[in-house]
């Protein structure tokens, strides 16, 4: 009974266990992405359940703990009209991996799990992927690293924001303070326009307004 209790605590942890769950404490993972999912599972699991994880033919995958925003380290400095992005993501006490380089590697991943080499994985929150993916569409790697051109540096803000190691130069901080006060900018409807706006067109204007205010453009149609 207490083994039975015991096997009903770890599947009640792994979500995929429950969901793949055939009726019998025998699993099958044919996804490789459902296998690198229950493998941290149950890495997770053991910090607070008594079992042990055994590999009979030897460890054939090696999967790091879930990265964060709270393991990522970025310096930003500015280079005319563009932002120079150096950085590393820390995966343990003895491994860092340089943020250019993270930048690539998402190609290379069908979901979270970035393989590193053979059999070696780095985990990534759902929500830093799709952080990273956004900034990637933005940036260009050149023979000085990653640069990101100051119209796409929303979405650097986006990731900085979420970031709490952070260190910018004075351009960026100038930066951050223009995004600051564009958000409370509040543009007036110029003079010569003889209309009423409804709130949806009102609401149009002081968007399109505020991008200008970046220095940012837009098309906007009504």
């Amino acid at each position: 009974k207490e083994e039975r209790k015991n096997a009903d605590a770890l599947i009640a942890a792994c979500p995929i266990l429950r969901l793949t769950n055939g009726g019998t404490d025998e699993w099958i993972l044919e996804d490789p992405q459902d296998c690198l999912e229950a493998l941290e599972e149950l890495q997770i699991a053991q910090e607070s359940l008594s079992f042990k994880l055994e590999w009979p033919e030897g460890q054939k995958l090696v999967l790091s703990r879930p990265r964060s925003f709270d393991h990522l380290s970025l310096k930003i400095k500015q280079q005319e009209d563009w932002f120079e992005i150096k950085g590393d993501i820390k995966i343990d006490e003895d491994t860092v991996i340089d943020f250019g380089h993270l930048l690539k590697l998402l190609n290379t991943a069908e979901g979270r799990f970035i393989p590193l080499e053979t059999g070696k994985y780095l985990s990534l929150t759902n929500h830093l992927k799709k952080q990273l993916q956004e900034l990637q569409a933005f940036v260009e790697e050149t023979s000085q690293g990653t640069k990101i051109h100051s119209l796409g540096s929303f979405s650097l803000k986006n990731l900085t924001d979420k970031t709490n190691a952070v260190e910018g130069d004075k351009g960026w901080k100038q930066k951050i303070k223009t995004f600051k006060d564009a958000e409370t900018y509040q543009p007036n409807l110029p003079t010569t326009l003889q209309a009423d706006l409804r709130d949806y067109q009102q609401a149009g204007f002081e968007w399109i307004s505020r991008l200008s205010y970046l220095g940012m453009g837009a098309c906007l149609a009504d």
